[in-house]
């Protein structure tokens, strides 16, 4: 009978662990990343000019999102301002974010009507930061020949 019950504890115990290790992990489709809380300061070099970026979310009147360059003009998105992303005027609805390290990351494409067109392999130049909500997807933030581009995630 005891060895049952320190069988069973062991199972329980096996599980708990399983879970913890894999808390947030399983929410991105990334083969390399760092996950982050909402509530943390990212620090990247998201253009490639050797200096780090500080990305980070606030809440002032509602949610935005900043990256900051020291010497640069703050870049946000949020209560309707969206810095050059046309999709990114909001981001209330983001619930999640990480760094992805990958070198190759699917793109969704669209067609002018707005339908899906097909999905794509798009490579990236530098380390990048993925914003999305759970069970529905995001896009991936990064620079694209110099300017900010969105790499669409969701179907």
């Amino acid at each position: 009978m005891k060895i049952y019950r320190a069988h069973k504890l062991l199972v329980l115990i096996a599980f708990i662990l399983i879970g913890l290790l894999s808390f947030g992990q399983e929410d991105f489709d990334f083969k390399k990343f760092e996950s982050f809380s909402l509530k943390d300061t990212i620090y990247i070099d998201l253009n490639g000019n050797n200096i780090m970026e500080k990305v980070y979310i606030k809440e002032i009147e509602c949610r935005k999102l900043f990256i900051r360059e020291e010497g640069s003009k703050p870049i946000f998105f949020g209560c309707g301002n969206k810095d050059g992303l046309d999709l990114l005027s909001e981001v209330e609805w983001v619930d999640q974010w990480c760094i992805v390290f990958d070198k190759q990351v699917k793109e969704v494409l669209f067609k002018e009507d707005g339908d899906i067109d097909k999905d794509t392999l798009f490579n990236l130049e530098r380390p990048s930061i993925y914003i999305g909500k759970k069970e529905a997807g995001g896009g991936i933030i990064t620079y694209k020949e110099g300017e900010l581009y969105w790499i669409h995630q969701a179907d």
